[in-house]
């Protein structure tokens, strides 16, 4: 049941993220919240990419500021705010449709990124301690351990980048089609 609580105390819980939300009865975006929030600094450790650690700083903010705009909304607004998961933006999980459909199938990608990491550690821990003795294998088997996971995830966010504004060009074209279209059909009326 969402109500609005003690804002001292709401305060408090904001502090971690997404246990405002949770305070004040938002299981489900407070969840999402921390779900993020862990996912990032679990992948930053995993990988060893500090730089994925800001994201972290980032939901931080997001949620701390979410519980604070929750708490200052006025009670009849409050009460119109919804629960929903912050990734799918539904009640329910969706079962089928274009939404869950990619979804599926980008976790696919990042199961098989993180699968291809993981094995790359583990032949990177072979060969390291096979050849410790050996100091310069032993450094060049580092040093590719080291920068290839870096490389190979800012390449994907770059691809992502371009799969973005890409999916933005088309649909801006279609939309400009659409509306020279419509506006053809009013001419010829």
């Amino acid at each position: 049941m969402t109500k609005q609580r003690n804002k001292f105390l709401t305060f408090l819980f904001s502090l971690a993220p997404g246990c405002g939300q949770m305070f004040m009865g938002f299981m489900k975006r407070g969840i999402s919240l921390l779900c993020f929030f862990c996912a990032s600094i679990a992948l930053s450790s995993i990988f060893n990419i500090a730089e994925i650690g800001l994201i972290s700083a980032v939901i931080w903010c997001w949620a701390f500021f979410d519980s604070l705009n929750l708490m200052s909304l006025s009670p009849d607004v409050f009460q119109t705010v919804k629960d929903e998961f912050l990734v799918l933006g539904s009640d329910d999980l969706p079962r089928s449709g274009i939404a869950a459909e990619k979804l599926l199938h980008y976790l696919g990608y990042a199961l098989i990124f993180i699968g291809a990491l993981s094995i790359w550690n583990s032949v990177f821990d072979y060969f390291y301690n096979t050849f410790y003795y050996n100091a310069f294998i032993a450094e060049l088997v580092y040093r590719l351990n080291y920068y290839l996971p870096r490389l190979a995830l800012s390449a994907l966010i770059i691809l992502i980048g371009f799969r973005l504004i890409r999916r933005k060009k088309i649909e801006t074209r279609e939309y400009s089609t659409s509306e020279s279209n419509e506006v053809n059909s009013d001419e010829q009326n």
